[in-house]
């Protein structure tokens, strides 16, 4: 979906729109209460769609789609970062310092680790079906 978002909203703009359809996609009713269920269902509409802005950036950065592939395996296999275990953690200083380490790491390591050199990327709009759009 993304190369095809690109040619009409721009790379930035794909960025953060492909990722609402697959949000959308995750709303589901269910037997519980309807407070549980906006809850339940906001909770994983902002995950999956933080998760697919990080997806569509690794896609666009890299022009693979390798990197998205194995990040959503790892985050499907790992699940939400649990909190609670580690606020009520005995160590609980050096579980937080580890959390936030690694937030840091992500954030200061993002742009290195993805810069298009290091992939041989092409330009997104280049992975299109069609050819005839212009990026």
């Amino acid at each position: 979906m993304l190369p095809m978002l690109v040619p009409c909203t721009g790379t930035t703009a794909a960025i953060f729109i492909a990722p609402l359809f697959f949000g959308v996609e995750q709303l589901q009713l269910g037997k519980d209460r309807v407070s549980a269920i906006f809850l339940e269902s906001g909770v994983q509409f902002l995950y999956t769609t933080v998760f697919g802005v990080f997806a569509a950036f690794l896609f666009t950065r890299t022009g693979h789609i390798l990197g998205p592939i194995l990040c959503h395996s790892f985050c499907n296999s790992q699940g939400l970062p649990d909190i609670g275990s580690a606020l009520s953690h005995p160590q609980r200083s050096a579980v937080l310092f580890c959390y936030l380490s690694g937030l840091l790491l992500f954030l200061v390591l993002l742009f290195p680790l993805t810069d298009p050199f290091l992939y041989e990327a092409r330009h997104v709009c280049s992975l299109a079906a069609s050819q005839t759009l212009e990026c």
